[in-house]
């Protein structure tokens, strides 16, 4: 910062002729004293040229420093321009804006008594020159439709002559006072960071990094992209009344870059929703939606999604109660649902946490549908038989030894004395590997009456 110079206002420039002098000669008009203000003008043209010929037909006295950039892109050119700047507040202004006298002013007395630390004032588009192209070489007047001119003797008198001249409030004009002031979409203040007549305090420009040169020359939105991650920093955002004219040159081509600016910028956010910025941008989404996609979470940050179709660890979505079903094919990292089974199934099969996926023996035990080797039930049996007519009589009650004989002179359940195998059957009660048990139900019904999923 140097004397008392306030407010640097950083003007990026390529290629332009008379929508620059007009820009620069507009900032000639300011009601701010000269000496409280400076431009400085950043030539990004690959080839120079333009720039001197502007600033050779510019009146005397505009207090202009220049810099060139060579064609590295808007981003590079605006940090540029700001590192050389020596005001405590950066007035970003684009070479095809008209700033109204009163701009620098006004932006000064609010940073003095507000507490938003980015600004930004209204901006009016002039259709009728949208399919004008900047002359080469240099001409004293822009010509658009219908024989409208504009040029720098007749600026004293824009105000009135706008009627004439096609006036129109822009999309993301329109945007910014969706955002700004109303309460529901707190979220997407950011948006009103619009590259013209936007200011910002140096000292929170520089803190958050600046504008982002990784995207290059690729155009569409490193000035709102400044504006998310400033919203990020803390700051607060307004608008202010004072309105400027913007000299708009059409695009052919702005369906394709804003989609492919903000896949980019979700990309390096690691943010995949912020590629919806693109096609709101485009007109391919409603505001409001906008708003709910990109809204912060009200609980907990959820764990990361896997991609499609693979089971979160075996939990729900958060908030959501399980279903009782694992993801189709794949078994919930064998956690058993919390619910009732959907109708006519069981929840067998599905073991408790820690045990193997179904179809896997449990610490010797056989797959569902088997019985477990003569281990008793872990509590009294239910009266009457269970399935297919076998009763579980002679399994005592868990943890309690059998005394002697079981009821009617049953051996006691059917197992042998103690290494030594009845005659004729297996040991232990199990079939030849393969084999139901003689006499015992078939794989599909287990030994508590339930039917295996």
């Amino acid at each position: 910062m140097s004397g008392d110079i306030a407010v640097s206002v950083v003007v990026p420039t390529r290629d332009r002729t008379t929508r620059l002098l007009l820009t620069l000669t507009a900032l000639g008009r300011q009601t701010l004293g000269r000496e409280r203000f400076e431009v400085v003008l950043v030539d990004d043209a690959p080839r120079p040229g333009a720039v001197a010929e502007v600033l050779s037909a510019l009146p005397p006295g505009l207090p202009v420093r220049t810099a060139a950039t060579g064609g590295r892109g808007v981003a590079h050119a605006r940090n540029t321009g700001a590192r050389s700047a020596r005001g405590a507040l950066l007035l970003f202004l684009d070479d095809d804006t008209v700033a109204g006298p009163g701009l620098l002013e006004a932006h000064l007395a609010a940073h003095a008594d507000t507490e938003a630390a980015v600004l930004h004032s209204a901006v009016t588009d002039l259709s009728a020159f949208a399919l004008t192209p900047d002359p080469h070489p240099l001409r004293p007047a822009l010509v658009g439709a219908r024989g409208r001119r504009i040029e720098p003797a007749t600026l004293a008198g824009l105000d009135a002559a706008v009627p004439l001249l096609g006036p129109r409030r822009s999309f993301i004009e329109r945007t910014a006072r969706k955002v700004i002031r109303p309460p529901g979409h707190a979220a997407l203040r950011w948006l009103g960071c619009i590259g013209t007549a936007t200011s910002v305090r140096r000292a929170l420009f520089d803190r958050v990094g600046g504008f982002d040169e990784h995207y290059g020359d690729l155009w569409g939105g490193e000035d709102l992209e400044l504006g998310l991650r400033l919203a990020a920093s803390g700051a607060a955002f307004d608008l202010l009344d004072p309105v400027s004219y913007h000299l708009p040159t059409a695009r052919r081509d702005t369906g394709d870059l804003l989609p492919r600016f903000w896949r980019r910028v979700a990309d390096r956010h690691g943010d995949p929703r912020l590629a919806d910025v693109g096609t709101y941008l485009t007109g391919r989404l409603p505001l409001d939606e906008l708003a709910a996609r990109l809204a912060p979470p009200t609980g907990p940050r959820p764990n990361a999604l896997p991609p499609t179709g693979l089971p979160r660890a075996g939990l729900p979505p958060t908030g959501a109660p399980p279903t009782g079903l694992p993801p189709a094919g794949f078994p919930r990292a064998g956690l058993p649902p919390t619910g009732p089974s959907p109708a006519g199934l069981s929840r067998v099969g599905l073991p408790p946490a820690g045990v193997p996926p179904v179809g896997l023996p449990r610490a010797g035990l056989p797959p569902a549908g088997f019985p477990r080797a003569g281990l008793p039930p872990t509590g009294p049996s239910p009266a009457g038989p269970s399935p297919t007519g076998l009763s579980r009589v002679g399994l005592p009650p868990a943890g309690v030894p059998p005394t002697g004989l079981s009821p009617a002179g049953l051996p006691r359940a059917g197992l042998p004395p103690a290494g030594v195998p009845p005659v004729g059957l297996p040991r232990a009660g199990l079939p030849p590997s393969g084999l139901p048990p003689v006499g015992l139900p078939s794989a599909g019904s287990s030994s508590n009456g339930t039917v295996a999923s």
